[in-house]
């Protein structure tokens, strides 16, 4: 797997410091909290992609060796 891409990690943070002094704090909780659930989420598919990658990608080469017998 290619490495992670933290480039424009700064610039967000910045633009996030700037976004949130407009904001409730029950909005800056709320986007706090989906910002987290969507790193959870990129991780857990990371892992799953690392996992199938291990194996192999056994669903991937059914498929590739179905499309070639056509």
């Amino acid at each position: 797997m290619e490495p992670k891409d933290f480039s424009n990690v700064f610039n967000r943070a910045q633009r996030e410091i700037r976004y949130t002094k407009g904001l409730s704090r029950k909005r800056q909780i709320i986007d706090q909290q989906l910002d987290l659930l969507h790193t959870i989420h990129m991780d857990m598919i990371e892992d799953a992609v690392r996992i199938r990658e291990g194996e192999g990608f056994p669903e991937a080469n059914v498929v590739i060796n179905h499309v070639r017998s056509l």
